[in-house]
């Protein structure tokens, strides 16, 4: 495995956990499905071209679960919801 594709593939993990943190069966499933992904494509013959665009995907992915996940919670008992997402830098607007 080149070590691109070994560095999507950390990139990609790492980002799932920074997206579904608290929440272990969505982690477990993101992660999974991180792993079948790259397996099915382990014995793929690319040309350089076909493996950049794969790898641009896998990093696409990566920015996508690190930014845009928000994440919502029921406090039953202090009747109010709580959000959390990955990237404090982005402002989340909610219209209920």
């Amino acid at each position: 495995m080149s070590s691109r594709v070994l560095a999507s593939y950390r990139n990609l993990l790492r980002a799932s956990r920074v997206a579904f943190n608290k929440d272990l069966p969505t982690l477990a499933a993101a992660r999974m499905q991180i792993q079948q992904g790259f397996k099915n494509e382990k014995d793929a013959t690319l040309t350089e071209a076909e493996l950049n665009e794969r790898l641009t995907y896998a990093n696409d992915i990566s920015t996508i679960l690190r930014r845009n996940i928000v994440q919502g919670a029921r406090d039953d008992e202090a009747q109010h919801d709580r959000y959390s997402k990955s990237d404090p830098t982005i402002t989340v607007h909610f219209i209920r």
